[in-house]
């Protein structure tokens, strides 16, 4: 081990990973410390994103199980399906997609240590001591940290940065299937409603041939009476009639915090990132793209701060972050209203309204989060219902 990085990543997830590989090839020396044995675990995430991130990211075809057009709601008496005349995303290969960042890194001479957890960190006048124990113990210096430690956000739950449990988890729980009989291929499949999911919502992403990721998610579950996760995905499995002769092969589960994200992402010579950072879009618990974007963010600062030797510029990490989650708060909105109560009629009568949107508006919907195509429904709505829309929503949604 070096006497001093320029950089300590702790983590390797996406947003770790990703942060460890864009420096590394830009010339500094990083050290990426992972508490996971191997790099690629764990394994949970229904990675599915939109076509151009494959691109600005620039990711090999090795990260890719299969690609997407076409996006499906089902309910319990309700199912609309939308077209796109061309490849609309990916699904990707979760655990190739960390081995490839990593190695990239590794490739441009940063150093991993595996098995090995980063415990604490002290801020001084020149550099930060960062402590850790596992496989290896002990303590290393670097100019800047990172913390990308997942959930539970070791480093910037020290620094006050944000609670230990910033709000209610949500829970999901997947399997990988194989002999999946689809009926409709390259399909992102969504299924609202107590019916399959309570207070949540199912998928079933394709993987390529006949193999699919199918799991179900609950939000802020302990506010929640549902069924224990493994229960909730096998009743959901026997609802499905194109999982009727399906195998799981895997099974994978994990834990989130979905509430719009942590306001101050910086503090001296902390950064925090990805899950630690709650960067996870509260609407869809869509995280991986929006990982990536934050190691972006956060490393174009670290660049700044580190070739200009003055930590100020740090703080343009929080700038870009905001600009690009502005539209945050109306998705926690939109989530709270959507999930809050678990009722089949109501996500029917959600489904009948949307089904008419174009394809195009569905996109920016989910994936773009512009909530203002929402406005089209407005007419069909009562005028007591339309106003509270309108009231509680509208300000949030430009």
């Amino acid at each position: 081990m070096k006497d001093l990085y320029d950089i300590i990543v702790a983590g390797a997830g996406p947003a770790g990973a990703s942060c460890a590989r864009i420096l590394s090839k830009s010339g500094f020396k990083v050290l990426l410390i992972e508490r996971s044995q191997e790099i690629g675990a764990p394994n949970f995430s229904s990675a599915g994103m939109p076509d151009y991130v494959i691109s600005e990211f620039d990711l090999p075809k090795s990260t890719i199980a299969t690609y997407w057009d076409k996006f499906e709601i089902i309910t319990k008496n309700e199912s609309s399906l939308w077209h796109y005349p061309k490849t609309r995303g990916y699904v990707l290969k979760f655990n190739e997609l960390k081995k490839f960042l990593v190695q990239d890194a590794v490739q441009n001479g940063c150093e991993v240590l595996i098995g090995t957890n980063v415990t604490g960190s002290k801020q001084k006048n020149s550099f930060v001591d960062v402590e850790f124990s596992g496989i290896h113990r002990g303590k290393a210096k670097a100019k800047l940290v990172v913390d990308a430690t997942g959930p539970c956000g070791t480093l910037a739950t020290q620094a006050n940065l944000r609670k230990s449990t910033p709000c209610s988890p949500s829970s999901g729980l997947e399997y990988i299937m194989s002999n999946v009989k689809f009926k409709n291929k390259n399909n992102l499949a969504f299924y609202l409603g107590a019916e399959f999911a309570p207070f949540g919502y199912g998928w079933i992403f394709p993987m390529g041939s006949n193999t699919a990721k199918v799991g179900v998610a609950v939000y802020e579950t302990t506010k929640h009476k549902s069924l224990p996760l493994l229960e909730l995905l096998n009743k959901f499995v026997q609802k499905v009639d194109i999982l009727k002769n399906a195998q799981p092969v895997e099974l994978h589960g994990g834990t989130l915090f979905v509430n719009g994200g942590i306001t101050k992402l910086v503090q001296g010579k902390l950064l925090v990132i990805g899950d630690a950072a709650v960067n996870v879009n509260p609407l869809g618990a869509e995280g991986i793209r929006h990982h990536l974007y934050a190691s972006k963010f956060a490393s174009s600062a670290i660049k700044n701060a580190l070739h200009k030797n003055n930590m100020i510029y740090l703080k343009n990490y929080e700038k870009d972050w905001k600009k690009y989650a502005r539209r945050w708060k109306a998705s926690l909105f939109l989530t709270k209203a959507v999930y809050a109560k678990s009722n089949d009629k109501i996500f029917d009568k959600g489904l009948g309204l949307i089904k008419n949107l174009s394809a195009d508006d569905i996109f920016d919907l989910f994936f773009e989060y512009k909530f203002q195509k929402l406005l089209k429904i407005v007419p069909k709505l009562s005028h007591k219902t339309k106003l509270k829309f309108l009231q509680g929503f509208s300000k949030l949604a430009t």
